[in-house]
């Protein structure tokens, strides 16, 4: 139990810090060279009514520092200090109630991400209530999304729909619709 609960406190803390590091919807590769981008969205069906933050956790897959969890929060304390955490942890927030776009009873975000080549992987989705600067925990459901960034490339991962009803996410391939919508909101976004 303890262990879940330090898992869940270090997650919304990295959740927190890459969130405010980071933008929204990135539009381009600034270094092509190293680094490539991966879009996709993140859908919400059966949505409940209530407005709980919802956070997708990944990382670069094969971190030769998670060895053990002091290496782990040394490593981290480091990114930290040389502005390197998103290379290697990142999230994507979904917090607002307005969709990007419906499809049916689904409520559609946009998602992209720019990081270095590399093996990466979404590994959580943790549901938090922040109500009045309190921060809790109301779910942790585990990943398995692997995805692959290449230099200068733009690479569609998928849907990712997370079934408020039933608790369960799946990877969902809606290319079509999904590259009409991204090239209607951001022309210079293709896949």
């Amino acid at each position: 139990m303890m262990k879940i609960r330090n898992l869940s406190l270090l997650l919304i803390f990295i959740s927190l810090f890459c969130e405010a590091q980071s933008q929204p919807i990135v539009t381009s590769i600034e270094n092509p060279e190293n680094d490539g981008m991966i879009v996709g969205t993140i859908t919400l069906s059966n949505r409940n009514k209530k407005n709980y933050k919802k956070v997708f956790s990944l990382k670069k897959s094969n971190l030769p520092f998670e060895k053990s969890r002091k290496e782990t929060r040394k490593a981290i304390d480091s990114l930290k200090r040389n502005g390197n955490l998103s290379d290697y942890y990142d999230s994507v927030n979904i917090e607002k109630n307005n969709c990007d776009f419906l499809d049916a009873n689904k409520c559609v975000y946009f998602f992209t991400l720019v990081k270095p080549k590399g093996e990466y992987h979404f590994y959580t989705l943790q549901i938090i209530s922040a109500f009045r600067g309190n921060i809790n925990p109301i779910k942790l459901i585990s990943l398995e999304i692997s995805f692959e960034i290449e230099p200068g490339k733009i690479k569609y991962l998928g849907e990712i729909n997370y079934d408020e009803k039933s608790g369960t996410v799946e990877l969902i391939n809606n290319i079509e619709r999904d590259r009409l919508n991204f090239s209607q909101r951001f022309p210079n976004i293709t896949f």
